[in-house]
């Protein structure tokens, strides 16, 4: 009797030590790890928000870009970080999905980091250049059958080149990809000419196609965008069965305090809400959103069942 009264007695110590380590934190500065270069619309987001969050939690948060091998670099080394609320993943559901399943990985992204929330949709739009101005979708899809058109990419395994492989498959058109390192170059490529046409995130197009440089042709969502409104959707524009979008998230290593992932929840709820970030996001050309762990999981899983057949069919594997 006596060393159970003992071990409960350590157990509570130990469960209330725990609970004021997780009540103290933050006491140091947080990592909001981009495992992308700086510019692009997920480090945008990133540092949007951390400049919002950094004086409700009172200490300070640093963008750390670690960018290389598809985003894996920066994933990784979240993953392997200790699980206390102070490295904390600025991922996106399209990776989380696609990614386990062309490369081989020393980690489980799905396992390892699951996700705190989700904080941004990024819609995606297929561009052209100036060539396609004053055409329909329906006039570019029929000038561009019967001949083998180029299409842009980021990489062999992106989430843009597999849905620009959905609409090809939806609409039977023809296209060779031309990769490019980034959203910005290939962003610079259509409006160049040096590519037919190519799908991005909104965010990485929006300040091209309102200074007229490139036309949007149509939205791969299930409803306009607030930023194109007179831009039909793909289904709109009878090509049914193309829809993606991205949601930006927050992820923190598998382990990480319940107190810590609530907190840190709030926190960010609270500036994703404030009129400041919400007018940043917009520039960005992405949506303030505030969603749970769970529905961003359910997110990845539908958009697993969809992007990781068609990489298979294509045989995309990136080592």
């Amino acid at each position: 009797m006596q060393k159970l009264k003992s071990l409960l007695a350590t157990l509570a110590l130990v469960c209330a030590s725990g609970g004021a380590w997780a009540q103290a934190w933050p006491a140091k500065s947080i990592r909001f790890v981009v495992p992308f270069p700086p510019g692009g619309p997920l480090d945008a987001v990133a540092r949007t928000l951390a400049q919002a969050a950094a004086p409700a939690l009172g200490q300070a948060i640093v963008i750390d870009n670690k960018s290389g091998a598809v985003g894996t670099i920066g994933t990784e080394n979240v993953a392997r970080s200790p699980a206390d609320g102070y490295s904390v993943l600025m991922g996106f559901s399209g990776g989380h999905a696609l990614t386990p399943a062309i490369m081989t990985l020393r980690f489980d992204p799905l396992k390892e980091l699951p996700p705190l929330m989700g904080v941004a949709r990024s819609e995606l739009v297929l561009v052209a250049g100036k060539k396609a101005k004053g055409q329909s979708l329906a006039e570019f899809i029929k000038a561009a059958k019967g001949k083998d058109n180029t299409v842009g990419g980021i990489g062999a395994g992106s989430t843009n080149v597999l849905v620009g492989e959905m609409f090809k498959r939806a609409t039977g058109i023809n296209g060779t990809l031309v990769p490019y390192q980034g959203a910005a170059p290939l962003a610079l490529a259509v409006i160049a000419g040096e590519v037919d046409f190519a799908v991005l995130d909104v965010g990485a197009v929006l300040a091209h196609i309102q200074a007229g440089n490139m036309m949007a042709l149509a939205v791969a969502s299930a409803k306009r965008s607030l930023f194109f409104p007179h831009v039909p959707t793909l289904a709109e524009s009878n090509v049914p069965g193309v829809i993606f979008e991205n949601i930006y998230g927050a992820f923190l290593p598998v382990g990480t305090p319940l107190e810590i992932q609530q907190k840190l929840r709030q926190v960010l709820t609270t500036a994703l809400a404030s009129p400041e970030v919400k007018s940043q996001f917009d520039k960005l050309g992405v949506e303030s959103l505030a969603t749970t762990a769970e529905q961003l999981e359910a997110v990845i899983g539908a958009q697993a069942a969809v992007l990781v057949p068609i990489a298979r069919d294509l045989n995309i594997r990136i080592n």
